[in-house]
């Protein structure tokens, strides 16, 4: 199957949130010798082609990928994930994406597996994610395009992105510890996950 297949769909992370819990930018921030950004996105692509969602709080600093910005009639995470499935229908024609936050602690591909060996088994399902203490975790998530009307009509009603998921949606079964795949919101929290979290199979990368 070609890259942009819905067993090897695109990978987007979110890059534009404000980090006012976190303190400081999550995205930039360092992360086992990388930016963080850079880190969830090369763990979940390791060939390095994913492409970042959002505006960087510091122009530049990511130049050496790819970044789409935010859908302008929305806010929050639902904004960003309305670029990516518009910017997959203009790249690639209709199909699945990949969607990940940057604050993702050691995110592996294998998170993928359940997700992505779901929609292809069932070719109705608009969605696959993670499930845990009855909540949606939607990140890391598979959507397809067929999504997108439904996402602007959310993101018009200011409704929360895990409303995408109920309906079509494969909920994966969240076996770990924690409550779903780890993110941290504070510097203790990212302290904390990466302490618990086992080494990636797929350790970061710098680009370029």
């Amino acid at each position: 199957m070609s890259l942009q297949s819905d067993a090897h769909p695109p990978v987007y992370v979110l890059i534009g949130g404000q980090s006012r819990r976190f303190g400081t930018d999550k995205a930039t921030h360092s992360v086992e010798g990388v930016p963080w950004a850079i880190d969830v996105g090369c763990r979940l692509a390791p060939a390095g082609d994913f492409v970042f969602v959002g505006q960087p709080r510091t122009p530049g600093v990511f130049a050496q990928v790819r970044t789409i910005a935010d859908w302008p009639g929305g806010v929050g995470p639902l904004a960003g994930v309305i670029a990516a499935l518009e910017d997959r229908l203009a790249m690639h024609g209709p199909g699945t994406i990949v969607i990940a936050s940057c604050d993702l602690v050691r995110p592996h591909r294998d998170l993928l597996i359940p997700l992505l060996e779901a929609i292809e088994a069932d070719r109705t399902l608009d969605a696959a994610a993670y499930r845990a203490a009855d909540l949606w975790q939607p990140f890391p998530a598979v959507l397809h395009t067929r999504l997108l009307d439904r996402a602007i009509d959310v993101a018009a009603e200011g409704g929360a992105l895990q409303r995408l998921f109920a309906q079509r949606a494969y909920a994966a079964p969240w076996s770990a510890h924690s409550a779903g795949p780890p993110q941290a919101n504070s510097l203790t929290e990212l302290a904390e996950h990466l302490a618990a979290a086992a080494p990636s199979k797929n350790p970061p990368r710098t680009l370029g």
